[in-house]
């Protein structure tokens, strides 16, 4: 999994590679602690059970409503449900992208 702030993240399984296209954000109040909110949350729908691509969605829901709070690692849950539904992800097969480039 790779991240870059406000632009697009990537995730492979080695099968696909997911292109994370995350919403803009109508402010940004506080940005510090959003990589940490990120990895807990998708590691906690990992040990849920959440398919691969969907749990690392979560978390970088949570990371971008982390950056709506002012106080770091923190975030409104519902700011997260609301920020996951703008989350839009495009899939290739990883090999057919290797083989155009």
């Amino acid at each position: 999994a790779v991240t870059d702030g406000a632009a697009s993240a990537w995730l492979t399984d080695g099968v696909l590679l997911h292109q994370f296209h995350l919403p803009r954000l109508p402010r940004i109040v506080n940005p510090l602690g959003s990589g940490d909110t990120a990895g807990a949350v998708f590691l906690s729908e990992l040990v849920n059970h959440t398919p691969l691509a969907e749990a690392f969605a979560a978390g970088l829901a949570a990371a971008s409503a982390n950056c709506l709070s002012s106080r770091c690692g923190r975030f409104d849950p519902t700011d997260a449900r609301i920020l996951r539904r703008q989350i839009t992800i495009e899939s290739t097969q990883l090999q057919e992208k290797i083989d155009h480039e």
